[in-house]
């Protein structure tokens, strides 16, 4: 019987360790939801689970071998084992596994998903899909460039983790405990969603392999977050035709260069603009991956676009980059079959064609001639890339003529800095007969526009500046350089006068000033009113995309205009 009992009894301690054997998986499963993301941490602290019962059973033995008096120790032992693994399947979660998975040098791996609210002092628990990729913001580890972001303060570190998780396209996150400070990271060429408190910085050159770059935001502690499995490159192929807007719209249009374009119901629909060079690679980066998903047009709406500007403040380019790049193009030159390759769909139109002011009501002259400047360069006495396209040289030269040969006044609209203390310098003659103006509001610029005889335009290189359609609305004619280079198709002997330079602008100032007094020879208002404005130019517009680009885009049914927005 003795024998019997002993046979027992070994037996009974060693059935808490098959229990191990079999409990492990399910605990597993308690902290991972998914056996296959299990982690070094996790497999250790099973291990020591096993090796815990496997030693107290081995010395259940050695104790049952030599202390033979003790016949209850096998039960003792077996008791003491099934009790820890209980507690175990209890406590599994917010302890064994926590200590383990923090307490491993070195080791970066994905937690489980929902955070509970931590300790400031201690390390965040890392949300499923994500691993810790190290100090400092993301940066891409190849390169050593900062990433594209999406950028917000304030939020809490589970905050921060789930907006990145609902981006498909984000790569990386990094957080700023100190002050809430998240940053979404995107490759360069890639765009996010809308998120409300985020704003966009979309000049990142980052590509791959985010990891932290050990420097940190704002001198703040910062760390960085990686996706384990980083969003592939997807394989674009045509998309049917559809009025849906294009998802990515709204995050394209927030780079300068893509103006969207609207319909008479303030519908956007998926046609972008393109009215100046790109400014950055990102920026080309975007038009090469959607030009097969969106119709882009060009526009005359920038300096000497689509050509290289002579300003010598400008960037410079290649004089075919952008001429044969788009398959349409709204354009302002008088030569365009010189410029635009032969595929390249055309129409003369100008984003001054648009949104012109309402009737005015007559009101005194005050001022002979009025002329809008830009206040940007005030600094430098005027001498920087507005001036340059607002040809301030000549304007000066002009001015000993009208000012002190021919005894005129006027206004020269934002020629002073925004605190109203330095001016650019104008010639003696003009002083006590020209008035000086900070930048003024929309509003504020028409007051003096109706309160002149002409609107001054000498510039040259300048896209059909919308002041010369703004003051002939007004019923203001024009003064126009003959040279420039967009807004000449307004002129004609309805609207103004034109002049070639010093050497006729005597000439032009004083016929036109004669048929102003005459008061039958112009006819602004009536011009542009037959010939501009949205009532013309919108279904123009409507149709030039109709006619060309039927099988490029959809427009929303009932769709009667277009009209370029936002600029």
């Amino acid at each position: 019987m003795a024998r019997r009992k002993g046979l027992r009894a070994p037996l009974l301690l060693w059935v808490a360790p098959m229990f191990s054997v079999v409990l492990a998986p399910l605990f597993l499963h308690l902290v991972t939801t998914d056996l296959a993301e299990s982690t070094d941490s996790h497999m250790l602290a099973i291990g020591a689970l096993l090796l815990f019962t496997a030693i107290t059973s081995a010395l259940g033995c050695l104790l049952h071998e030599f202390c033979l008096f003790m016949d209850s120790i096998p039960a003792i032992i077996f008791c003491i084992q099934m009790v820890f693994l209980l507690a175990c399947a209890f406590v599994w979660r917010p302890s064994v596994f926590q200590m383990a998975e923090w307490r491993v040098p070195g080791h970066t791996h994905a937690q489980p998903e929902g955070v509970a609210t931590h300790d400031p002092q201690l390390p965040p628990k890392i949300p499923k899909g994500w691993f810790d990729a190290g100090d400092g913001f993301c940066e891409d580890s190849t390169t050593h460039q900062e990433f594209s972001s999406l950028h917000a303060l304030g939020k809490t570190f589970e905050e921060c983790a789930q907006d990145s998780a609902s981006d498909p396209n984000s790569v990386a996150f990094d957080f700023s405990r100190k002050n809430g400070g998240c940053d979404i990271r995107y490759p360069a060429g890639t765009l996010s969603i809308e998120l409300n408190g985020y704003h966009w910085w979309g000049w990142g050159a980052g590509a791959r392999k985010p990891a932290g770059s050990k420097k940190q935001k704002n001198e703040l502690e910062t760390r960085c977050y990686a996706r384990v499995d980083a969003p592939a490159e997807v394989l674009r192929k045509a998309l049917p035709l559809t009025t849906n807007l294009h998802p990515q719209y709204h995050a394209l249009i927030r780079e300068y260069p893509f103006q969207p374009v609207r319909n008479e119901n303030r519908q956007l629909v998926n046609i972008i603009l393109v009215r100046s060079p790109f400014r950055s690679q990102l920026q080309e980066q975007l038009f090469e991956k959607y030009k097969d998903e969106l119709l882009f047009i060009g526009i005359s709406s920038f300096e000497d676009f689509p050509l290289p500007p002579p300003n010598p403040f400008s960037a410079k380019f290649p004089v075919d980059r952008y001429v044969g790049r788009f398959p349409g193009f709204l354009y302002m030159h008088r030569h365009p079959e010189t410029i635009f390759p032969s595929h390249v769909k055309l129409l003369l139109m100008s984003q001054s064609d648009f949104s012109l002011p309402q009737r005015a009501e007559p009101v005194p002259k005050i001022y002979d001639f009025v002329f809008s400047g830009s206040d940007q360069d005030v600094r430098n006495d005027c001498v920087g890339w507005s001036s340059y396209a607002k040809n301030w040289t000549f304007v000066k030269q002009a001015l000993e003529v009208m000012c002190g040969e021919l005894g005129m006044t006027g206004v020269l609209v934002a020629t002073k800095d925004k605190q109203n203390r330095k001016a650019c310098s104008i010639p003696e003659s003009c002083h006590g007969k020209v008035e000086q103006t900070q930048f003024l509001s929309q509003e504020g610029f028409f007051k003096y526009v109706k309160s002149s005889r002409f609107l001054f335009v000498p510039q040259v290189h300048d896209a059909s500046p919308r002041v010369t359609t703004q003051a002939l609305a007004l019923d203001v004619p024009l003064l126009m350089n003959r040279n420039i280079i967009g807004g000449w198709k307004y002129l004609n002997n309805r609207t103004g006068e034109l002049f070639n330079d010093l050497s006729d602008l005597r000439e032009s100032v004083q016929r036109l000033l004669r048929n102003i007094k005459a008061g039958v020879v112009y006819e602004p208002r009536r011009y542009v009113d037959e010939n501009y404005n949205d009532h013309n130019s919108a279904p123009r517009l409507k149709q030039f995309v109709e006619h060309h680009f039927s099988d490029r885009v959809k427009l929303p049914q009932g769709t009667r205009m277009l009209f370029p927005s936002g600029a």
